[in-house]
Formats: C-alpha cells, sequence, structure tokens
C-alpha cells in the first residue's frame, strides 16, 4: 500500500518539475564522466536529480549564488552513485 503511495508521489513530482529532459540533458554535458551513461541511464539519472532537488535544499556559502544550473549539476553528481545500485 505504501509502495502505492511513494510511486504517486515520486511521479507527481517528476510531472511537476520546472526542469525538463533538455534542461538536464544541457547540464549532463557539462560533466564528462556522464558520457558514458546510456539514454536510459541518463533518463534514469534525471529523475533521480529530479527527486533529490525535490527533497534538498542547497544554500551557497559565503555569498556564492545557486544558478539552477548550479542545482543541477550538484543533483546529478549526487545521485550518480545510486544510479545502479548492485545487490
Amino acid at each position: 500500500m505504501f509502495d502505492i503511495i511513494k510511486d504517486w508521489r515520486e511521479q507527481r513530482i517528476l510531472d511537476n518539475s520546472k526542469f525538463t529532459h533538455e534542461d538536464w540533458a544541457r547540464a549532463a554535458e557539462c560533466i564528462m564522466i556522464l558520457d558514458r551513461l546510456t539514454e536510459d541511464e541518463l533518463s534514469r539519472l534525471f529523475d533521480l536529480a529530479t527527486l533529490f532537488l525535490d527533497d534538498k535544499s542547497i544554500v551557497g556559502a559565503q555569498g556564492f549564488e545557486i544558478t539552477n544550473a548550479v542545482r543541477q549539476s550538484i543533483a546529478l553528481q549526487a545521485c550518480l552513485p545510486i544510479l545502479n545500485p548492485q545487490p
């Protein structure tokens, strides 16, 4: 029962994201290690990063401005280790 609610919640977050697939693709182009990923892996990473940003608050230190590009870059790199979890 809780899985249904969790899945619904996550899908709602993904559907209402302010970032499009193209926005994520542009952000991913700046991170060289992501060149190795397949389209399917990138798509899953974009979803994980979207969920990450919905759950986390990112604040710049010493006046550093956190732009959307910076937020996306942080989220992509933070979610990369959990993209293909090992059983």
